[in-house]
């Protein structure tokens, strides 16, 4: 399996926003919600997905994929 590493930044003026896994079998993962920081997601065999989510947000989003 692999791994990667996401490195993120919400700089929010108002809302949510999360920023989610979606796995193989479709199963979805919130990470996280608002701030900033890395994480490591470990990916499973097939198809997988990150993705956003945000309720009335506004800001400015920073993602990096490694």
């Amino acid at each position: 399996m692999s791994k990667i590493a996401i490195h993120y930044s919400f700089d929010t003026i108002s809302g949510v926003c999360r920023l989610v896994y979606i796995d193989s079998d479709l199963e979805e993962n919130v990470l996280t919600e608002n701030g900033g920081g890395s994480i490591t997601v470990q990916l499973k065999s097939g198809a997988n997905y990150i993705g956003l989510y945000g309720m009335d947000y506004k800001g400015t989003i920073k993602i990096t994929v490694e």
